[in-house]
């Protein structure tokens, strides 16, 4: 979901003897707050991602990838600070192959979130969430090639009203292009959101912050600005902003990663 620099990542605040992952939660006006820390102090994470539930127990995960290229699952716990999270569980090697990582969408209709990943070639993949926390991915299918004319790939949930998850996705001119899915694991031809997204840094598909039954995005710029756009459910125009266009401002120069509980 949310793309993370490469790098240490370390707690927002600071917490004593370990480096941790800054997970926000909750609905937009709460801001709550969660950790998950590391296996140890010496643990760099150069990527993590917000997947739904991919364990099975309907309470959110996150998986983080290392230097090495090896894939976390830290597995959610239904708890708050910092006995959020489990114990991490080893996916697997060799993720290092992709340069983008979207999580948080059912896009295979199965009722289980799944993840997303482009190769450096352009080539999008889908690894189908299993619910098994020992073994949260089936094999990858293969969605597509073109993917590189996009700078961030972003899973969204359910938005434009069809059958399973969707994505958005944005090319190198600004442009937030929205695939629909089919509910097999491959998307319909994409429509054109709009222009101008060039200037947020992320996207995150953060599901129904506004409890009116249709999953939401943030878009965040630098300083900590960030703008509330709620989902319509009608794919031709999928977005709105929030009341007074609600651009929020909270916790400047963080990096934060959003949640929902299950797929949508």
């Amino acid at each position: 979901m949310l793309d993370i620099p490469t790098g240490v990542i370390t707690d927002t605040y600071p917490v004593t003897g370990t480096s941790s992952v800054h997970v926000r939660t909750g609905s937009v006006t709460a801001g709550h707050v969660a950790w998950v820390a590391p296996a140890s102090s010496t643990t760099v994470v150069v990527g993590t991602r917000a997947t739904g539930d991919v364990a099975g127990t309907r309470i959110a995960d996150v998986v983080a990838r290392d230097r090495s290229g090896v894939l976390w699952l830290y597995q959610g716990a239904g708890a708050w600070g910092r006995g959020a999270f489990l114990g991490r569980v080893r996916v697997g090697g060799g993720w290092q192959a992709y340069d983008r990582l979207a999580g948080g969408s059912d896009v295979t209709g199965d009722g289980r979130s799944d993840l997303l990943a482009t190769d450096k070639s352009g080539v999008l993949w889908v690894y189908p969430g299993t619910g098994n926390a020992k073994a949260p991915f089936s094999a990858r299918k293969r969605v597509g090639g073109g993917w590189g004319t996009y700078n961030h790939v972003t899973a969204v949930g359910n938005i434009g009203g069809a059958k399973a998850g969707d994505l958005v996705a944005r090319d190198r001119a600004g442009v937030l292009w929205l695939y629909l899915g089919k509910g097999d694991g491959s998307f319909a031809e994409r429509v054109r959101i709009g222009g101008g997204w060039s200037g947020y840094g992320h996207l995150v598909g953060i599901g129904d912050a506004n409890r009116d039954g249709r999953p939401d995005l943030l878009a965040s710029r630098g300083g900590g600005e960030t703008t509330f756009y709620a989902g319509t459910g009608d794919w031709r125009s999928p977005f709105k902003t929030g009341p007074g266009g609600s651009v929020l401002s909270w916790h400047s120069g963080h990096d934060e990663v959003f949640w929902r509980a299950g797929p949508t």
